[in-house]
């Protein structure tokens, strides 16, 4: 049955919808001194009753239990920053529903005022599961590096599939004809509401590595730890955001496995980067990212032989196959130039195929023979000085110093040393 409600105490009832809105439940007194009460008509009738009756309700409890069921930044805000969009579902535990039209919010992240938000229409808050959707705006905040920072964590923990915990405050609300209710809007200014950001889906933004060419340099003073570097890596990466991003400079922790064993990591400092990226839908950015590593040192897993084991296998690999299938496991900070200022992305996460072909013991083309010159000999010896050239098939470059191999045919005729070995992807000479 549907009845009035009158207000009598203004001041009083918005305590009452502040307490509504944030507690988990509630009393109520009721009373009614003149209560008329007439059953069947072979039941006794009450006339005059003084009814008096406590009961307790389920109060909103500030939505306590809020899923994030959409999250876009379609593009950039024509006021400065970033539009946002967020489609979420507010659980309602109790059984009183308002009215409450168009609902105003402030977004904020460890206290850091965010920008403003507001539902999208009307609002008509019912018992249980409700869906909102949320149109924001992320402010600028270029020249305040703490803020900076912040939403460097926002975006960060969210392309990493991790719950970022953004707090919506109530500001007003607005009926759909332009009233404002002053206990209403009062009482939502009360309303706090715990938003755990967390993609639905997980986002893996680099989809994959392109390796034209890595080079390892082998020195006896760090056998066991080459140096690494390259100037020619492309990542492939895609975006669930709309606005405009140039990435700066990144830098990577990489953790390099071969048949299912971790064979060391690289960790590389920043170095400069060239983004090309285009929108491909609404809110879906994809492109390339060409990247450097500058010179860093392979580090193993330890000091031990079980560690020098996992990479003798991870180097024969490279040297006597044709694929050695390594996946390349680690993360990336990236330094952004976004609408809402400099934005360090810090430690976005990534597990992808390296693409690194071996050099499949340098057997895949002939060796070529360019010149034969006999520098002397002895009784037992002669020495040759023989030009040669050797095709590397791989995107790997070595240098290891100088290399020794047998020469033979049918039996061991020799041996053959290459000073200073280094081969570069295309050929050796």
């Amino acid at each position: 049955q549907t009845t009035n409600f009158q207000i009598i105490d203004e001041d009083a009832f918005t305590e009452f919808a502040e307490f509504l809105v944030t507690q988990p439940e509630f009393t109520w007194y009721l009373r009614c001194p003149n209560v008329h009460a007439e059953a069947f008509g072979f039941l006794p009738t009450y006339k005059n009753y003084d009814f008096r009756k406590r009961v307790t309700f389920n109060g909103f409890d500030n939505f306590h239990d809020v899923k994030i069921l959409d999250f876009q930044l379609p593009g950039d805000d024509p006021l400065g920053g970033i539009t946002a969009q967020v489609l979420t579902s507010l659980t309602n535990p109790s059984p009183f529903g308002l009215q409450l039209g168009t609902l105003n919010l402030d977004l904020y992240y460890k206290g850091l005022y965010l920008g403003p938000a507001a539902a999208d229409g009307a609002i008509n808050v019912t018992s249980g599961v409700n869906v909102v959707n949320l149109k924001a705006r992320l402010l600028p905040q270029a020249g305040n590096q703490t803020a900076l920072d912040m939403l460097g964590e926002v975006f960060t923990g969210y392309i990493n599939g991790e719950s970022v915990p953004v707090q919506a405050k109530g500001v007003s609300t607005q009926l759909a004809n332009g009233d404002t209710i002053g206990w209403l809007s009062n009482g939502i200014k009360a309303l706090s509401v715990n938003v755990p950001l967390k993609s639905p889906e997980p986002i893996d933004p680099i989809k994959g590595i392109t390796i034209d060419y890595l080079s390892l340099v082998f020195d006896q003073q760090q056998p066991w730890a080459p140096t690494t570097f390259s100037n020619a890596l492309t990542g492939i990466i895609g975006l669930p955001f709309g606005f405009s991003l140039n990435i700066l400079e990144v830098a990577n922790s990489l953790e390099l496995s071969y048949a299912n064993q971790t064979v060391g990591s690289i960790t590389s400092d920043f170095s400069n980067a060239t983004t090309r990226l285009s929108l491909v839908s609404a809110g879906q950015t994809a492109g390339e990212l060409d990247l450097n590593l500058p010179p860093s040192r392979l580090t193993l897993t330890g000091d031990d032989d079980v560690a020098h084991e996992k990479f003798i296998n991870f180097a024969k690999a490279l040297i006597f196959s044709n694929d050695a299938v390594v996946q390349i496991k680690g993360s990336a900070k990236a330094l952004t130039d976004t609408p809402v200022g400099r934005v360090l992305l810090n430690g976005i996460k990534f597990n992808v195929g390296s693409g690194l072909t071996g050099l499949d013991s340098l057997n895949r083309y002939p060796t070529q023979i360019t010149s034969v010159d006999v520098l002397g000999g002895t009784p037992d010896n002669i020495q040759l000085q023989v030009g040669t050239a050797l095709i590397n098939p791989s995107n790997l470059n070595l240098t290891t110093g100088d290399a020794r191999f047998q020469l033979s045919n049918e039996v061991v005729l020799g041996t053959v040393t290459l000073p200073n070995v280094s081969s570069f992807a295309c050929s050796l000479t």
